[in-house]
């Protein structure tokens, strides 16, 4: 099968020098009893999937990777999409052969929906209640047009289930909206009162371990359009293609980022290529300088808590006013 697929996407440029691509699958049979009465079984599929390409030329190389996560069987190495995710790959290792560095400052910035991703996990990371002492710290207020929401239905998408591991069905729960923090996510035996509504997000890491409360698909919404926002609508500044959380998160909201690859745009045009840039970002003042957002996220793989449980972060195209980028 993987050999099938390799052959009908060819990489982008004869600079390719080597090709990987890494597939795991899991499927997990569920049951849950409790004293409640609860009897449910489920069956849960998944897949994880690692491209990387490395890219050569004159003793200069570059190596590019995606790793993809779905609720899904073997059937997914059908899927177009996949075919997609390669030829993405082996080009942009070909364009990281002509990086060159940028002055540090601040930049308007266009995030891809993969590095808004890892702006969703930081913001559920600031605005997450301590499990164990059920504590929360004094947070600063978040835009109106802003909103954070656990969703375990979403179709295909890595963390979606039925039911958590206790037996409570899953469901969209928000945790931001309209400016406002309106739920945290728990789990049965956590939840201080009994009117509290279950959101279903008691997940174990494996069968020999406790559940925890953790996400299944977080994602970022926005009400300021437009729909189709994307790369063509940055005419000056940095489009951020991937980043990457960098270094220990704080807790007074400070997250620092490794951008791995992005382009400096000139006049709405690319100029060349970057990486290695870092960004510090403090919560919630970034989410004050978005100042656009598409409408339709895309997941990617996530691991939340010490025990790496796997879910996925999702978001579309978000327009930052200004980020301070540092080169390294």
């Amino acid at each position: 099968i993987l050999e099938s697929i390799i052959r009908q996407a060819p990489p982008a440029s004869n600079l390719i020098k080597e090709t990987i691509f890494k597939y795991k699958d899991e499927f997990r049979r569920i049951l849950v009893l409790n004293s409640d009465g609860v009897f449910i079984a489920d069956q849960q599929p998944s897949i994880d999937i690692h491209l990387a390409c490395t890219a050569e030329v004159k003793g200069r190389s570059q190596r590019a990777a995606a790793d993809l996560g779905n609720r899904c069987g073997v059937d997914t190495l059908t899927n177009e999409s996949l075919l997609v995710s390669m030829n993405r790959v082996s080009a942009r290792a070909v364009e990281l052969l002509s990086t060159a560095p940028i002055s540090s400052g601040e930049y308007p910035v266009l995030l891809s929906p993969q590095a808004t991703s890892a702006l969703v996990h930081s913001w559920y990371l600031y605005e997450k209640t301590d499990e164990t002492t059920g504590q929360t710290r004094t947070r600063g207020p978040i835009p109106r047009h802003l909103t954070l929401a656990d969703n375990g239905r979403i179709v295909n998408a890595r963390g979606t289930s039925h039911f958590d591991d206790e037996g409570t069905f899953t469901s969209r729960t928000y945790i931001v909206r309209d400016g406002q923090r309106t739920n945290q996510l728990n789990r049965r035996f956590l939840t201080s009162s009994k009117e509290a509504r279950l959101t279903g997000n008691a997940r174990r890491a494996s069968f020999d371990r406790l559940p925890e409360i953790a996400p299944t698909n977080l994602y970022i919404e926005s009400t300021l359009g437009p729909s189709d926002l994307g790369r063509a609508d940055l005419e000056n500044g940095l489009y951020i293609s991937e980043m990457i959380p960098h270094g220990q998160a704080s807790h007074h909201g400070q997250f620092q980022y490794l951008v791995k690859s992005g382009w400096l745009v000139k006049n709405g045009g690319d100029e060349h290529p970057v990486q290695n840039l870092l960004i510090n970002v403090r919560f919630p003042d970034i989410l004050h300088r978005i100042d656009a957002a598409g409408l339709e996220p895309e997941f990617y793989p996530a691991y939340f808590g010490p025990n790496r449980i796997p879910g996925s972060c999702g978001g579309s195209h978000l327009s930052i006013s200004k980020l301070s980028v540092r080169q390294l």
